[in-house]
């Protein structure tokens, strides 16, 4: 059994302390007692093992999120896959990964990772003017990468990598 003793809190009644809140029901098995301006929340051993695991697992690296960005015009068809490196994540999904684009209907596909067949990947491609980083996979023409090297090389202070 785990205990955890927080001094109690001012306002109203407490049910839940910290990240326990936001794991809901892993902790079924936990309780709060308030007593003499103290705050004790004891779990089974179980529950915490679980909880302490996904804390493990959650903490440090932001999971990877990728987007794969389809946009279609008369003559144009063209895919870009991001993968987030330090986005803030609902800038990414909300931003991102929905272009406005006049004159095309674009289709975004989530992700953990992009995928396979990329003709060049800009590693650690730097958002313009802000302190954020991606990896832009390209799909399609690979004569594109004559233009597509440079910009990212240059303005996005990447690294061009052609995946073999």
């Amino acid at each position: 059994m785990i205990r955890l003793v927080l001094p109690a809190p001012r306002g109203p009644p407490m049910t839940c302390v910290g990240m326990f809140c936001s794991m809901g029901s892993l902790l079924t098995n936990a309780w709060v007692i308030e007593e003499q301006g103290r705050v004790t929340m004891q779990v089974m051993w179980q529950s915490a093992r679980l909880a302490l695991m996904l804390l493990a697992v959650c903490s440090g690296t932001a999971w990877a999120e990728a987007c794969l960005v389809h946009s279609q015009a008369e003559r144009l068809d063209v895919k870009v896959c991001q993968e987030n490196i330090n986005i803030p994540a609902n800038l990414f999904h909300d931003s991102f990964c929905k272009p406005q684009l006049a004159g095309q209907k674009t289709e975004t596909t989530y992700s953990q990772q992009c995928p396979a067949g990329a003709f060049g990947v800009c590693r650690n491609a730097q958002v313009a003017n802000l302190p954020y980083r991606e990896h832009i996979h390209y799909y399609g023409v690979a004569g594109d990468a004559l233009y597509l090297k440079p910009f990212c090389e240059g303005q996005s202070k990447g690294q061009w990598i052609t995946p073999e």
